[in-house]
């Protein structure tokens, strides 16, 4: 006679336990990757704005590492050629060459990519990639010692 309550138990017990392995991977995978994120020297962060609102949030089986501010887009691929017009009846100041300038409207050459979100990306998936097969081994062998 086979026992179908015993089996069930275990398959839950092997469930949950896969359920565990799989989010401790992510949430080690989201700190791997905003870690990276706020370490990067991909860029200059003058205020420490960008870094300091880079954050990585965990839910149940859904990770997600963000960039909150509105400049973060042009950090990660960069900008075109442009002009730059001073709000109206203002003029723009800056430093050029050691010297103070003045003008109504500059070309400025554009940004290139910084590609940080990438790459904190990337480091995220190898480390989902080796958490789960380390996580989920240790849940199968601690499953396998019980039964």
């Amino acid at each position: 006679m086979i026992d179908a309550k015993a089996f069930v138990s275990q398959l839950h017990t092997l469930g949950g336990g896969i359920y565990n392995a799989a989010s401790m991977a992510l949430r080690s995978a989201v700190q791997a990757a905003e870690a990276d994120a706020k370490g990067t020297t991909l860029y200059n962060n003058r205020t420490g704005l960008l870094r300091s609102k880079t954050t990585g949030y965990v839910d149940g089986l859904k990770g997600e590492i963000r960039a909150d501010t509105p400049y973060a887009r042009w950090v990660e691929n960069g900008t075109r050629p442009h002009k730059i017009t001073a709000r109206k009846g203002g003029v723009l100041c800056f430093v050029s060459g050691g010297a103070t300038r003045f003008a109504r409207s500059v070309n400025h050459p554009g940004t290139s990519a910084r590609p940080f979100m990438q790459h904190a990306g990337d480091v995220g998936e190898k480390t989902l990639d080796y958490g789960a097969d380390y996580f989920l081994d240790y849940a199968t062998n601690a499953f396998n010692r019980m039964t």
